[in-house]
């Protein structure tokens, strides 16, 4: 096997170990914002409803932060590995290999992510 299309294989098989826990932590993201009534605001404090106590709303704003900043980690991390198969594909393409495994599948779930991702 040519050395960069192992190395690309690599690329993928670690953009399909990433997807699932991205998916994940969006789901669960989605799931505390929308079981809890909350509106989640950018770079501004978001609103919580008004019968939610101190401690209640506390701590679901410390759960949301959590999950906002593994889902921005996990998501900059497929970007970077993204850009290294595309760069790795290109390369192959230019030397001619047969058989280059694209990464189009991947690309569209992180897409479909990005959609369902309410913030």
């Amino acid at each position: 096997m040519h050395f960069g299309l192992a190395e690309l294989l690599d690329i993928i098989s670690q953009i399909d170990y990433i997807l699932p826990q991205l998916s994940k932590f969006i789901e669960e993201f989605n799931t505390v914002v929308s079981d809890n009534d909350i509106n989640v605001i950018k770079d501004v404090h978001g609103d919580v409803p008004s019968e939610m106590s101190n401690e209640i709303s506390k701590n679901l704003s410390k759960r949301i932060g959590i999950l906002d900043r593994l889902i921005n980690t996990k998501s900059s991390d497929i970007h970077t590995l993204f850009q290294q198969a595309q760069a790795e594909q290109t390369r192959l393409e230019a030397l001619n290999t047969k058989d280059i495994p694209q990464i189009s599948k991947q690309m569209q779930t992180i897409l479909d992510l990005n959609v369902s991702f309410k913030r």
